[in-house]
């Protein structure tokens, strides 16, 4: 999402509860983030985003790419 804002001109950062780790694997709230904008792009920023989630919901699998074949045996 940050990258998406950023293509847009909107700076922005993240604030989450992940701490730093090497495997940065959360649950629950704690892999919650929250994404901040200055004051004035908050509008600009939520019509942005709404606007990708909503071309996102449209996008269809290409049906010419081949899915990776089912995984077989144990490991």
């Amino acid at each position: 999402m940050r990258s998406v804002l950023h293509g847009e001109g909107i700076p922005s950062a993240l604030r989450s509860n992940l701490s730093p780790s090497v495997y940065p694997f959360s649950v629950g709230y704690q892999a919650c983030a929250v994404i901040l904008v200055p004051a004035p792009e908050a509008e600009r920023a939520r019509r942005t985003l709404t606007a990708r989630r909503r071309h996102l919901h449209r996008v269809r699998p290409n049906p010419d790419i081949a899915a990776p074949p089912p995984r077989t045996g144990s490991r």
